[in-house]
């Protein structure tokens, strides 16, 4: 994401951004089967400004506007995550700064949790 302003990222792929503010929850599912309650809120609160969809309530018709459906879109990202996972360990525990994520009891916030694209093409080649 190179922009603060989310229209700039997800109106020219919105299905991609979608599946973007989705997969944090997905990989949390998936990794420690159980994500935070609430999460998620904030990532499809941000995708939903981006997408002028702020004042649509009902999801057919927010499917309408997308073009997919928003379920299917779920499950292809809960699919993409299985099949990336050793991946996305790698990532998330060079972010994290440890050899292991998953060997962490407890985990906060980092300003330092940042990598470049060459870093994060190492990491998932």
């Amino acid at each position: 994401m190179l922009s603060d302003k989310s229209s700039d990222w997800v109106v020219p792929q919105p299905v991609e951004a979608l599946e973007f503010v989705l997969a944090g929850t997905l990989a949390e599912e998936h990794f420690f089967g159980h994500a935070l309650p609430g999460g998620q809120d904030g990532d499809l609160r941000v995708w939903r400004i981006g997408f002028s969809a702020t004042d649509v309530f009902n999801l057919s018709e927010l499917e309408v506007r997308l073009g997919v459906s928003i379920q299917s879109t779920v499950e292809r990202m809960r699919v993409s995550t299985i099949e990336n996972s050793e991946r996305i360990m790698r990532v998330a525990s060079s972010l994290a700064g440890v050899p292991d994520i998953r060997t962490l009891t407890s985990l906060g916030f980092s300003p330092d949790w940042t990598l470049t694209e060459a870093q994060i093409i190492r990491l998932i080649n």
